[in-house]
């Protein structure tokens, strides 16, 4: 049962703790449902250093393409870009293990869609809280759950059934 115990809070420690909410700007009117994706960069990144935007775009591409919900190229087109990145506080996260106020990391992503005609369908924000982790936790670690939200918010609102 120690064991346990302390397996699981080793675990906690080391992945962190992030959140993610979703919230539509701009609410999506689809004219129908999509069979293909392209996935581009905007041009406002908020500072997020080059290895973070291809773990986004890594995993935002796994999640729409390797699901089998969209093809590669086609008809909906996603452009996202980076509203906020706010490091936080690390080493007081660290400190108190996230519990105080103004100590947690933000990652907010927009996600913007369109048709093949330039149609605006909506937008999207996500956002994505870093509360702890290893040594605090860091604000690139909601990158990976900030793009999982965009593209299961993708699949649900524009696939095909």
């Amino acid at each position: 049962m120690k064991r346990s115990l302390l397996i699981a809070a080793v675990a906690f420690v080391a992945v962190g703790c992030a959140t993610t909410e979703t919230r539509e700007t701009l609410v999506p009117d689809p004219d129908g449902s999509y069979a293909g994706i392209d996935i581009n960069v905007g041009s406002e990144l908020g500072g997020m250093p080059p290895d973070a935007q291809q773990r986004f775009e890594a995993e935002l591409t796994d999640a729409l393409h390797d699901s089998g919900a969209f093809e590669q190229g086609g008809d909906l087109d996603l452009t996202w870009n980076v509203i906020r990145r706010d490091p936080g506080n690390r080493f007081v996260r660290w400190l108190v293990g996230g519990m105080g106020d103004g100590t947690s990391a933000y990652l907010v992503v927009e996600a913007d869609f369109s048709d093949r005609d330039g149609t605006h369908l909506g937008t999207i924000e996500v956002e994505g809280e870093i509360n702890g982790g290893a040594f605090g936790g860091g604000v690139d670690d909601a990158v990976e759950p900030v793009a999982r939200d965009v593209a299961t918010y993708t699949i649900d609102t524009f696939a095909l059934d």
